[in-house]
């Protein structure tokens, strides 16, 4: 899905900045880590080619992942309100590669409430957010694309396990479109990146987490639907 919206000339150069530096970003110890993931791609192709390979601004192909997360620290529940949030897909960690899409979310677009008093806390949001790895240059903007982030997490320090989940763990869902060119079959591996910290653009690599994991694909060729 893709719907126009302006963005900052700061926001695009800060995510341009994020890029220049996630090369150098796995030095400083985040504010939490992501520990497990699985997910579930889907890829449109034609006549076996994906249609994102054929155009790169193309991004019809959808994703579910299941993220674990651990180590959260005391300052997660305030980056959640007051930072902007980037989330990427790519191919390496070490050192982040391959990126495809770059996706921001503002700083007031999740909604982080507990339910109802903590120490369960939830983040969420649907709705269209910018691409910058993507370029409208008909409207001189970034494509936007679909994202549902939905964060369940426990804030306690520790204690038993409250819903499931040990103190100070939790469990992020995250779905929307994207091109996963690099990803068709016979690629194995899918990484997923998340900040949550601005101040990261300068380098310093605070609150910003990678994990690789090997998706199940399922390619839909369309060539019987389109001419």
């Amino acid at each position: 899905m893709r719907t126009k919206h302006l963005f900052s000339v700061g926001a695009a150069t800060a995510v341009l900045c994020f890029l220049m530096a996630s090369l150098t970003a796995q030095a400083a110890a985040p504010g939490y880590v992501l520990e497990g993931a699985s997910g579930d791609d889907i890829i449109y192709t034609y006549s076996s080619v994906p249609i994102s390979c054929i155009d790169p601004n193309l991004t019809p192909d959808s994703y579910a992942w299941t993220i674990k997360l651990a180590k959260i620290d005391d300052n997660f529940i305030i980056d959640l309100k007051n930072n902007i949030y980037i989330l990427a897909f790519g191919n390496s960690c070490t050192p982040i590669g391959g990126v495809t899409s770059t996706i921001e979310m503002s700083w007031n677009a999740p909604t982080v409430h507990p339910v109802p008093v903590g120490p369960i806390f939830y983040a969420d949001y649907s709705g269209a957010v910018p691409d910058f790895s993507t370029y409208n240059s008909a409207a001189e903007l970034p494509f936007f694309e679909t994202l549902g982030f939905h964060l369940k997490f426990n804030n306690r320090p520790g204690g038993s396990r409250v819903q499931g989940l040990a103190g100070r763990t939790g469990v992020l869902n995250v779905s929307g479109n994207a091109s996963l060119c690099s990803y068709a079959p016979p690629a194995t591996q899918q990484c997923f990146l998340m900040d949550l910290n601005y101040d990261d653009y300068m380098g310093k690599g605070e609150d910003l987490s990678c994990i690789c994991a090997t998706p199940s694909v399922q390619e839909i060729d369309l060539s019987s639907f389109l001419p």
